[in-house]
């Protein structure tokens, strides 16, 4: 009987890594009859649950193998991350500390999960430190949390951190996964290194023997940036070749490229498959439809598409009301558009937080400039963008006239601008007075690297001497 038990989950856990969860599950679910404690088959089914992408049924089987065997970490690590993805961090930092004290560190994974946590809501600091004990308990084992600091690293601009600490990984790693090298091709694509960001994600191609579709949406990324449209279009193709429609990522670029071409059915084509294939996705697919609209001239479309991008979330709406203010530029004039741009400085309570200068730097900040090439435009709440920068630091450039920081704030804004592609930024650059909280300028980006930041207001900054510098080149 015992060993036709092992037999049976031995069945269970090679069809679940044959990705047949179903049958899977009902072997699981006859085990369970036979003893509902078994906290192995308790937490596989939970795992099970989480692949068929039913969170709460995973939950309760988690809760249940803790609830028999409430020292046994690993369903607690599992919550911890439901509540992550749930977006309630306090709930998900409980279960992690729990993890931590139960384990007296043994394992590193409770450390580790902790640290990206507290990364995602930008205590560096802390994380940093939780990283690092991850890395102490593991002996390098596993590349693991050292990928994880090096992406802490490059949030915060420290790219001479971060390569060292993704050399370490593939080191470690010795080509067995993909992932080392696909971070750190990431990593060189943020610093402007396109031949050896291109070399590394073909290696973590090849590597995963051309199986996962991640890479080449890095890839599509990197021939961006190079002008490479063709190389990029056929690496956006594959990616959706492989990932069979799973996700919408490549069809949201090939949409981008195909409106910027000139191609507008197919780039409309892409746009409704990307809604087929996330029915959660509306709002994305109503304000592409309504920029191709401008694009082709149907203005009274484009109208409608913005409309009822507003209509399914007033609060995340700005993007669609921005847009309709350059709509009402080109179709009724400037004031007009000033007009609709109003309602959204008013409506967030813009006048009563900034006065004088400041209110111009916003006006700018939100609204699409088309007589620049590119411009990041801020596409959440000002004020809370601008409060999540000061908590989250960031890096620092000192200079005679002006200070410039980077800073870390994810999806702050997105690239406009006459030839802006609408991607995503993840970083505010904030200029303030020397030494000083007085804001001169501020706008969303992807990242500037403050060794090469003398590129922007040149003259500002004091000379290249190396003194008192710290491991970016940026004063300390």
């Amino acid at each position: 009987m015992y060993n036709d038990r092992i037999e049976d989950f031995d069945k269970a856990m090679k069809l679940s890594r044959e990705k047949q969860f179903r049958k899977a599950e009902i072997l699981l679910l006859g085990l369970l009859k036979d003893n509902e404690k078994d906290k192995y088959v308790l937490f596989q089914l939970g795992k099970i649950r989480l692949k068929l992408k039913d969170k709460e049924g995973a939950k309760k089987y988690f809760e249940k193998c803790i609830e028999y065997f409430p020292s046994n970490t690993y369903p607690m690590l599992e919550l911890g991350k439901i509540h992550v993805k749930e977006g309630n961090t306090k709930k998900a930092e409980e279960e992690f500390l729990k993890c931590i004290e139960l384990d007296k560190d043994k394992t590193p994974h409770a450390r580790m999960e902790y640290g990206k946590l507290l990364s995602m809501i930008g205590r560096y600091d802390e994380a940093e430190d939780q990283f690092l004990e991850s890395i102490k308990i593991d002996k390098d084992r596993t590349p693991h949390a050292r990928m994880e600091l090096a992406k802490l690293y490059a949030k915060e601009c420290k790219f001479k951190k971060a390569e060292v600490e993704l050399l370490k990984s593939i080191e470690i790693d010795k080509d067995r996964t993909p992932h080392a090298r696909m971070e750190y091709g990431i990593l060189l694509r943020k610093m402007g290194r396109y031949k050896e960001a291109e070399r590394e994600l073909w290696k973590s191609i090849e590597i995963d023997k051309y199986k996962n579709p991640h890479p080449r949406l890095e890839l599509a990324k990197v021939y961006y940036k190079q002008g490479r449209l063709v190389d990029q279009e056929k690496q956006l193709l594959k990616y959706i070749e492989i990932d069979k429609d799973r996700t919408p990522h490549a069809r949201q670029e090939l949409a981008k490229i195909y409106r910027k071409q000139g191609r507008f059915e197919d780039a409309e084509y892409q746009i409704k498959k990307c809604l087929e294939i996330d029915k959660n996705n509306k709002q994305y697919v109503f304000l592409e439809l309504g920029r191709l609209k401008i694009e082709q001239g149907k203005l009274d479309e484009a109208e409608a598409a913005f409309n009822k991008c507003i209509k399914i979330s007033e609060l995340d709406s700005i993007q669609a009301r921005l847009e309709l203010g350059r709509l009402d530029c080109i179709r009724r004039g400037d004031k007009a558009g000033i007009k609709t741009y109003q309602y959204l400085m008013d409506n967030v309570g813009y006048n009563a937080y900034y006065e004088g200068n400041r209110y111009k730097i916003i006006q700018k900040c939100l609204i699409n400039d088309l007589n620049k090439q590119i411009h990041g435009v801020i596409n959440k709440d000002c004020v809370n963008v601008l409060n999540q920068a000061i908590k989250n630091k960031g890096t620092k450039q000192k200079g005679r006239k002006i200070d410039l920081y980077c800073i870390y704030v994810p999806e702050c804004g997105y690239e406009g601008g006459a030839k802006g592609d609408g991607h995503t930024l993840d970083y505010l650059t904030l200029i303030t007075l020397p030494d000083s909280s007085k804001i001169m300028g501020m706008f969303p980006s992807d990242g500037i690297n403050l060794e090469k930041s003398r590129i922007f207001r040149i003259n500002d900054f004091t000379d290249t001497k190396e003194k008192n510098k710290g491991d970016d080149g940026i004063e300390k």
